[in-house]
């Protein structure tokens, strides 16, 4: 099931990419709380199967990118004793959505490698990441251009890429091409961009967007419903409920999760969703938990 699900996000649904994720994180030694998770996202999908990738070209647009980081995201404030058994806890989240034109290309979420001291080291680390697959989709382009392979229409402007960063210790960092003491690593491991940058001059620049319109924070955790909606509406072109029918209409194309309907599966409720999120990524906690008590009882057993 969750390899179906996965396959709908790397194909038309990149609102369901967080989600997706974590409950394949779980496949091993999935529990109830996983399979309550996967029929979350099944009601959802539900609610939404009417929609897609609406795609509307705009020729003002060129390649973009927004990149976001989640600090620790798996952290759960208020269960601290679990990061015991859990190295995942420190772990920061990569998330990132590449568009052309206003139209997704490609979209990713994933636990980063290894272990961020800083929310800026986090956001440095999903920045290499996402500008590393932005430059190969940018010769990518350029060469089937030159080929001939595509007709690519923006006007007389030629292709530019445009990074959207909320973090401006990571923006500063990239401006400012001098290494101090303690950045000394980051040089070293993730400024692959820079070339580039220096190489191609004009071609490539840092952005500051503010946080509440980085659309890559739908793939670093969850949502409440109306900023999920803000970003889907954004990256999918999708219409928000309440403007299917005039500012203040009614909704009937698009079913408000939140209100129920008797043909409809129980209604979705903005709380669950972080609740749904919070029990997935403890459940396999919980799990680690048992089997170390069982191993503690055997390893008794044996030696009496």
């Amino acid at each position: 099931m969750v390899g179906k699900l996965y396959y709908l996000t790397k194909s038309t649904r990149p609102d369901i990419e967080f989600a997706v994720h974590q409950c394949s994180r779980f496949m091993a030694n999935p529990k109830q709380s996983h399979a309550k998770a996967v029929k979350h996202i099944g009601r959802y999908l539900l609610a939404t199967r009417d929609k897609g990738l609406i795609m509307r070209p705009d020729p003002n647009r060129s390649l973009e990118c927004f990149v976001d980081a989640s600090f620790a995201g798996e952290w759960v404030k208020g269960k601290e004793d679990q990061a015991m058994s859990d190295p995942n806890t420190a772990r920061s989240r990569t998330g990132y959505i590449i568009t052309f034109a206003g139209i997704p290309l490609t979209w990713s979420t994933k636990l980063q490698l290894t272990v961020a001291t800083s929310s800026t080291k986090t956001e440095m680390v999903a920045l290499s990441a996402a500008t590393k697959e932005t430059i190969f989709i940018f010769h990518l382009i350029e060469d089937a251009n030159k080929l001939g392979n595509i007709d690519i229409n923006l006007g007389n402007s030629k292709i530019h890429i445009t990074v959207h960063e909320d973090n401006q210790g990571t923006i500063a960092l990239t401006k400012e091409y001098r290494i101090r003491p303690r950045t000394k690593h980051i040089n070293v491991k993730y400024w692959h961009f820079t070339q580039f940058m220096q190489a191609h001059e004009g071609v490539m620049s840092i952005q500051w967007v503010p946080s509440e319109d980085q659309l890559a924070d739908i793939l670093t955790k969850p949502l409440g419903q109306t900023l999920h909606y803000k970003f889907v509406k954004a990256i999918c072109g999708w219409t928000h409920p309440m403007d299917e029918e005039g500012s203040r209409g009614s909704v009937r194309s698009h079913p408000d999760p939140t209100k129920h309907d008797s043909r409809s599966p129980t209604p979705i409720t903005r709380r669950e969703t972080a609740d749904v999120i919070t029990d997935v990524t403890n459940a396999n906690e919980k799990a680690v938990t048992n089997e170390k008590a069982i191993a503690n009882e055997k390893s008794v057993a044996k030696e009496n």
